[in-house]
């Protein structure tokens, strides 16, 4: 499965007679970014996604991500997060892309990702 299939259904699918959601951590998502950054250089034509943006979407996506819900409730909600972010699955796809061999960067950034998500599980227990 490409990166763009993997972003747009963001690791769900539909399982079993109740089609509860299917998930794949989000340091997959990381791991694809690895893989993907150091064959591509930086692409000025880049949607013009502010790190931050991409930071709150992505964990907007992984919360919404660890919810009990069906796939078609998952899709509409990670619908209404792109649109309220104002980006869309290739625009995430093609930003990440545009990052180049900046490893480092997109390190730090779900370093980040992954700090804010741990804040919020600890302040909810």
């Amino acid at each position: 499965m490409g990166i763009s299939a993997w972003i747009r259904g963001f690791a769900v699918r539909a399982v079993g007679a109740g089609r509860k959601v299917h998930r794949t951590g989000l340091s997959s998502f990381a791991f694809l970014t690895l893989l993907v950054a150091p064959g591509c250089s930086r692409d000025a034509s880049a949607p013009p996604i502010a790190p931050e943006t991409f930071v709150d979407v992505m964990v907007q996506l992984r919360r919404a991500h660890e919810l009990d819900i069906t796939a078609d409730q998952f899709a509409a909600r990670r619908d209404a997060i792109l649109r309220d972010a104002g980006v869309t699955d290739s625009m995430l796809v093609q930003w990440i892309r545009a990052q180049g061999s900046d490893v480092a960067q997109l390190s730090a950034l779900w370093d980040t990702i992954n700090a804010r998500l741990t804040a919020s599980e600890d302040s909810a227990r």
